[in-house]
């Protein structure tokens, strides 16, 4: 009887460690940050991706003073050459959304390796960049 008491109280006190440690392991996406040096991923219109793999060197240096520096490559004549670099600023609107100083674009950060861009009267328009 000693040794089914004991089998109980050591799977109870099992399952109350495995359930209180679960939650506790999962990184709250408030403490999530913008900064680093991003990489276009995809360009989706209409859920179709519209970037082409010289496009898809373009990066953006998010700073965590709330500055950025893209570089966007654009493939002319058959060859990929930069296009367009564009400085700006970025301030945190929510717990894991940002928003483009100046510019109609919200950028929802969907994990530490990457983030949506959202251009807001653009519903079918979307870009992905990755880390």
């Amino acid at each position: 009887m000693k040794k089914v008491i004991l089998k109980i109280m050591v799977l109870a006190i099992s399952s109350i460690c495995l359930i209180s440690c679960s939650s506790s392991d999962e990184e709250p996406t408030n403490k999530l940050e913008l900064f680093g040096v991003w990489k276009y991923q995809q360009k989706l219109v209409d859920g179709v991706d519209k970037l082409d793999d010289c496009q898809r060197k373009s990066t953006s240096n998010i700073k965590s003073d709330g500055t950025f520096e893209s570089t966007f490559y654009l493939e002319t004549n058959g060859e990929c050459k930069v296009d367009d670099n564009i400085n700006g600023n970025w301030e945190r609107i929510g717990d894991n959304r940002f928003k483009v100083v100046g510019k109609d674009v919200t950028i929802v950060l969907i994990n530490e390796n990457k983030y949506e861009l959202l251009i807001n009267n653009q519903p079918n328009y979307k870009e992905v960049w990755v880390k």
